[in-house]
C-alpha cells in the first residue's frame, strides 16, 4: 500500500468516525430531550391532580333595569333629603 493510499484510508476512517460520533451525539440529545419532555409532562400532571374538582361560579348579577321604580323612588328620596339638609335652618 502506498503512502497516498494509506492517508486516503485514514481519511475515510476519520470520516466514518465523525459520522458515527455525530449519530451518537444526535441520539444522546434526542434521548435527553425525551427525558426532559417526560419529566415536564409528569410535573404538569401533578399540578392538574392538585387542582380542586369544585368549580366556583361567579354570583349572578341582578338586572337592575327591571327594578326601575323602587330605585327611582329611593334616588328621589335621597335627593330631597340632601336638599333639605343643605337648606339653611330658620329659627
Amino acid at each position: 500500500m502506498s503512502l497516498k493510499e494509506s492517508w486516503k484510508k485514514v481519511g475515510q476512517d476519520f470520516g466514518e468516525l465523525g459520522k458515527d460520533l455525530g449519530s451518537s451525539i444526535v441520539k444522546s440529545v434526542k434521548t435527553g430531550a425525551k427525558a426532559v419532555s417526560d419529566w415536564a409532562d409528569k410535573e404538569d400532571q401533578k399540578k392538574e391532580e392538585a387542582k380542586p374538582d369544585v368549580v366556583i361560579e361567579p354570583e349572578k348579577k341582578e338586572n337592575y333595569s327591571t327594578i326601575k321604580e323602587p330605585c327611582r323612588s329611593r334616588a328621589l328620596f335621597l335627593l330631597n333629603l340632601t336638599r333639605e339638609a343643605a337648606r339653611p335652618q330658620r329659627r
